[in-house]
């Protein structure tokens, strides 16, 4: 045995490990810690996930399933806590820059005649750049629906990396199909993967390429097919919602278009955050005018293409959607994330085409982004640390995620007085953030029937009508976060009104009124 080879293959796994244990379990550890340590609750939409989770289905109002699902079995492992909600969700954002990193490996192996230390501390380069981006520092804190969508979007790029390399084996499409279709159950912007897919297929051109991914989009909607059936049977809310929101802004003028599309470049460099952006700069000054390796491309029967222009084809296309909905409607800077990690892959394979790779380059700038995230998460109020007196909204990212559960459990004294009174609002995160601060006694409030067309889940699936035989004559209990919440039309069946509690403690001012027929 070659002494020297076994001293760094053994040096070399403690390096891997070491890193692996940073970005997973460190990484979940700061990250579930800043959540807690911040003081807050859960965000609406978490609240909200959370409360879809206790009746699991193939779909909801605004969102497909596979979120809710998660919640469900990570609150069976942890219990209904503030940990217990978001910890597994917080740990999918971790696994995807190992995902990443093992791809960006297996690019190199596949492609070029790298070492593997080199390759090794490549993939590490790109697993550290996902982790400090901003994306995964404040967003993967928290349990939203970007977590999986970015999970199941680095899977189906590793896996149609593997299938495209053997295109005649079917089980490897059938993969980049199960993938796809998780990741479009995780958020809808997945479907911009299908975009990407296409645009490498024309690349490659190879017809096993094309007839492998014919069998994936098969397989892809055979695993959505449930969740379109539940669409069908609820008349189609999700595609109702997304239109809606998509066209939130339809109408505006073209400067406020071009406006929109501003904030919304302007946003994507918020998303990678300033550690990866100073690093590009830096790389950009050491290594401007200096002589690179040439770029690396795939190679065998599925042609040749660069590993940039690989990486390239999985940024663009859900970025350019992005843009073109900034300049029809509403800009969604969070929207276009999967694009962040083709970004960090890009990063890599440039960095990788110069010399002198080493452990401590993905060490300082994972430290550093778990550093600048846990500032920006956790330093409060920053309009008084930027502009000392000035007035306006809190820029504390957990604001609104402040004061729900204690304002609401301080109802309970007084909604005990009326243990067989229906609860009711017209505010969806009034609705949601009840659901959880009162899962113990188990009481649900009920949303206001709709005008025309319920507006978000609560009026489709819990909605409360007056008018309803067994609603006639009887009196309820409204919780409200407007003084005065006069406006809703079903108000005029409770003439007799009766506040009964009102909060603005922890700058959350909430009412519960009772409201009487006679």
């Amino acid at each position: 045995m070659n002494t020297s080879t076994s001293r760094w293959g053994a040096a070399q796994r403690r390096s891997i490990f070491l890193f692996v244990a940073a970005l997973v379990a460190g990484s979940g550890f700061w990250r579930l810690t800043a959540s807690w340590w911040s003081g807050a609750g859960l965000f609406v939409d978490e609240a909200q996930y959370w409360d879809w989770s206790r009746d699991l289905a193939w779909g909801y109002f605004s969102k497909p399933p596979v979120l809710p699902s998660l919640m469900r079995l990570s609150t069976w492992i942890g219990g209904d806590s503030l940990t217990g909600v978001r910890w597994l969700v917080v740990f999918v954002w971790t696994l995807t820059p190992l995902v990443i990193w093992r791809l960006t490996r297996n690019m190199l192996r596949d492609s070029t005649y790298l070492d593997l230390h080199t390759r090794l501390i490549a993939g590490a380069w790109a697993a550290a750049l996902c982790s400090a981006m901003l994306a995964f520092a404040l967003l993967g804190q928290v349990s939203t629906t970007d977590g999986p969508l970015l999970f199941f979007w680095s899977l189906v790029m590793w896996s149609f990396w593997r299938a495209q390399q053997t295109p005649e084996q079917m089980a490897a499409w059938v993969l980049v199909g199960l993938f796809l279709a998780l990741a479009i159950l995780s958020k809808y912007t997945a479907m911009a993967a299908g975009a990407s897919l296409l645009w490498l297929a024309w690349h490659l051109r190879q017809h096993l390429i094309w007839r492998g991914l014919l069998l994936a989009f098969m397989v892809c909607a055979v695993v959505l097919s449930p969740h379109l059936a539940w669409n069908h049977r609820n008349a189609w809310p999700t595609l109702r919602h997304t239109t809606e929101l998509l066209g939130s802004g339809q109408g505006a003028e073209a400067a406020s278009s071009w406006t929109s599309a501003f904030f919304y470049i302007l946003s994507q460099g918020l998303l990678i955050g300033p550690v990866v952006l100073v690093v590009a700069l830096l790389w950009l000054i050491l290594y401007w005018r200096k002589s690179l390796a040439p770029p690396m491309t795939t190679r065998g029967p599925a042609g040749r293409l660069s590993l940039m222009d690989w990486s390239w084809s999985w940024a663009w296309p859900i970025w350019l959607a992005g843009l073109l909905q900034s300049l029809w409607g509403k800009s969604q800077m969070n929207w276009p994330a999967p694009a962040l990690l083709a970004l960090a892959m890009m990063m890599a394979f440039w960095r990788v085409r110069r010399p002198a790779l080493t452990w401590s380059g993905p060490w300082l700038v994972w430290i550093a982004g778990t550093l600048v995230g846990a500032t920006i998460s956790l330093a409060g109020d920053w309009r008084q640390h930027l502009m000392p007196g000035s007035t306006g909204p809190r820029w504390d990212l957990w604001s609104r995620a402040k004061g729900w559960d204690s304002a609401l459990l301080a109802m309970n004294p007084y909604i005990a007085n009326f243990p067989t009174l229906q609860i009711v609002s017209s505010d969806r995160a009034l609705i949601a953030h009840a659901a959880y601060a009162w899962r113990d006694q188990n009481r649900r409030v009920q949303a206001w029937t709709p005008a025309v067309s319920p507006a978000h889940h609560y009026e489709m699936v819990n909605p409360y009508d007056p008018k309803h035989p067994q609603n006639a004559g009887a009196s309820v209990l409204m919780i409200s976060n407007e003084e005065e919440p006069w406006g809703h039309p079903w108000l005029e069946f409770f003439p007799h009104r009766h506040l009964l509690y009102r909060h603005t403690e922890a700058g959350r001012t909430v009412f519960l009124w009772k409201l009487d027929p006679h």
